[in-house]
């Protein structure tokens, strides 16, 4: 419902690219109205826009990464019970009791609540089944699916709950490990997209102020001796500044959706790119060039 996108807004990048959208025709209409140029009209209302959308996708990301390090505490802790010949609701019930499990401990503690509400003695499976269902899309990150997902599969094949734990202590030690060695990875691809940003940034700051009005003066200057002559118009400074500053703008932007793309997907992809043209832009204006 559109309640619920706007109550997740702060939450949901998906919700915050929706709703945020007018924020960035708004602003596009304030530029417009003051006169300025419709290329940075275009590029400013972008940046509107992804920030802040980037900022929410952020904030989920370390959200989710705290989750993704107290899931692998919580299946420590409930195998631990359950090695002890405890039932597994009540062990993590006596988990969400006694352990304190940070950005992943309401959804511990409504997974408990869930779990005793069997109402007859033959219904048990299929309530611990539709709580961990619940507890998986509570908790919302793939390495939740990706295990806790597959307990209730095993669970209701019968297997044993101290094998399945066990096994599922050691999977989800492997798969978290193997998404920070991936996770690292990738980030050299966001330092190099930011790198090839700054340099393209840099070049052609240092273009605008040394090289144009060079060719500018040079321009307006006619060899007599050899009878040649140059075009006093092929270099216009204020024209070719304002040309570089587009190709620059083009660059950061792609530049931006590579490093974010690499970082956590299209949704960073609008903050690193955001980010990257407000800069050059900034840059530009002090240089007076816009």
């Amino acid at each position: 419902t559109v309640g619920a996108v706007l109550a997740s807004t702060p939450s949901n990048p998906a919700s915050a690219a929706a709703t945020l959208l007018p924020v960035g025709v708004a602003v596009g209409f304030v530029l417009w109205w003051l006169g300025a140029p419709p290329v940075n009209v275009v590029l400013l209302s972008y940046a509107a826009y992804g920030l802040p959308v980037g900022v929410v996708a952020v904030r989920r990301a370390r959200r989710d990464d705290a989750k993704d390090r107290e899931i692998r505490d919580f299946v420590h802790a409930v195998s631990g019970h359950v090695s002890l010949g405890r039932p597994f609701p009540e062990a993590v019930r006596r988990v969400a009791r006694d352990v304190d499990l940070g950005a992943l401990q309401p959804d511990v503690e409504d997974l408990a609540f869930n779990l005793g509400l069997t109402t007859g003695p033959g219904d048990a499976s299929d309530v611990r089944a539709s709580a961990l269902d619940h507890f998986v899309e509570r908790v919302g990150t793939p390495l939740a699916s990706q295990t806790v997902g597959l307990v209730v599969g095993a669970l209701e094949a019968g297997s044993d709950t101290e094998d399945v734990f066990e096994t599922l202590e050691t999977e989800i030690g492997r798969l978290y490990h193997e998404r920070k060695e991936l996770r690292s990875r990738l980030l050299v691809y966001v330092a190099v997209g930011w790198t090839t940003a700054l340099l393209v940034v840099g070049i052609v700051v240092a273009v605008n102020a040394s090289v144009l009005d060079g060719f500018a003066q040079l321009s307006t200057v006619a060899d007599t001796n050899t009878g040649m002559a140059l075009d006093p118009n092929a270099v216009d400074p204020a024209r070719d500044r304002w040309r570089f500053y587009l190709v620059a703008q083009a660059t950061v932007l792609a530049c931006g959706w590579f490093a974010g793309t690499a970082s956590r997907g299209r949704y960073e992809a609008l903050l690193h790119s955001g980010a990257l043209v407000v800069l050059t832009y900034v840059v530009f204006t002090g240089l007076g060039v816009v």
